[in-house]
């Protein structure tokens, strides 16, 4: 699949090459960071964008040069789109009336008010809602026509952490229930977590990686998916740790996972580095260690709490050990990584 746009500045390839599958009934995350093409490739699944190269399938079905009517998808914008004249239940019986199908909506409504927890709300107006309760309007819409796949753009992106977590879960549990097919476009990696069976992740219009969040993140294919999925660090190639984990590359940098890197009371291994505790912070259940080595490097861990008293304990200017599995370890260039503030810092770290 690829879309193209011509700009003043260019062919710009919003989506050039992609090929996905989705299994039916599953959550499938379209993961990226801003402008990657996953709204883009959205977008062409619904039909409202015509691809430039390439068809959309669904059930082997070819539905590239189908109406968005005859796909029979529900989707939810990033800003809802629900009419402001209309009450809640109007909202949701819309597409069924409009589409003239013969069920009887307002049974159809109830149900779905049920489904999403809003219960009560169907005479109430959208500006009467909270912006969780504007979300399972827009969602309930979606799901109205009973669609075969249901597209979400950035469904939780302008609610505050708790109200998005627990929309998260109810979304979860109404999809498990329906048995419909999603796809959800986020940039958000704990949502991905939390929501999808499945995960694609794009990087400047092209699919990086795709399959379970968890083998991702675990098994990244390149700098870019391991910078992107999950906390790293970015250390000098030729610094005195990576030398002393025995991890030698032409590539500037290294590129490890804080939780791969192990804290130590005496020098248990060959393959392990001294350092200093320059400072230590205690932040609700966990330790933060601020280490330097002997070269000047810096490095902080976080540890739990019941992690810290059972195995560390260690004070300002205690000598500590540490040590990291050199395979864990990713050499990388910094224009690998697709970040332009990225790729700025790192190189003035080079000098």
């Amino acid at each position: 699949m690829r879309k193209h746009y011509h700009t003043d500045r260019g062919l710009f390839r919003a989506v050039q090459d992609v090929d996905v599958e989705v299994a039916p009934g599953t959550i499938t995350a379209l993961l990226g960071p801003s402008g990657s093409g996953k709204t883009t490739l959205l977008r062409l699944i619904a039909g409202l964008e015509t691809p430039t190269a390439g068809a959309i399938a669904f059930d082997g079905v070819d539905m590239t040069q189908r109406s968005i009517q005859d796909r029979d998808v529900g989707f939810t914008f990033q800003g809802y789109a629900l009419f402001k004249h209309m009450t809640v239940a109007e909202n949701i019986a819309f597409g069924p009336r409009v589409r003239r199908l013969r069920i009887d909506v307002e049974a159809r409504v109830a149900e779905l008010l049920a489904l999403t927890g809003l219960a009560g709300y169907g005479s109430r107006y959208p500006p009467q809602l909270s912006g969780g309760q504007r979300q399972r309007v827009a969602l309930a819409r979606a799901l109205a026509c009973s669609p075969r796949l249901l597209l979400l753009d950035e469904p939780f992106g302008a609610l505050d952490p708790l109200v998005r977590k627990a929309l998260q879960r109810s979304l979860r549990d109404i999809v498990r229930e329906i048995g419909v097919t999603t796809i959800m476009v986020t940039h958000d990696q704990e949502e991905a977590w939390e929501l999808a069976d499945s995960v694609v992740l794009f990087n400047a219009g092209r699919v990086e990686q795709a399959g379970r969040m968890e083998d991702i993140a675990a098994r990244p294919r390149s700098p870019f998916v391991m910078n992107f999925v999950g906390d790293v660090m970015h250390l000098p190639a030729g610094c005195l740790f990576v030398r002393k984990m025995g991890l030698t590359t032409a590539r500037p940098f290294v590129m490890v996972r804080p939780s791969d890197v192990s804290l130590h009371a005496d020098y248990r291994q060959p393959r392990i580095c001294p350092a200093t505790v320059i400072a230590k912070t205690l932040v609700g259940w966990t330790a933060r260690y601020y280490l330097q080595f002997d070269d000047g490097l810096e490095m902080d861990l976080l540890v739990s709490k019941k992690e810290d008293r059972a195995l560390y304990d260690f004070g300002v200017k205690q000598r500590v050990y540490v040590s990291c599995d050199p395979s864990l370890m990713l050499p990388f260039e910094p224009a690998e990584l697709n970040d332009p503030l990225s790729e700025e810092v790192l190189l003035s770290r080079l000098g």
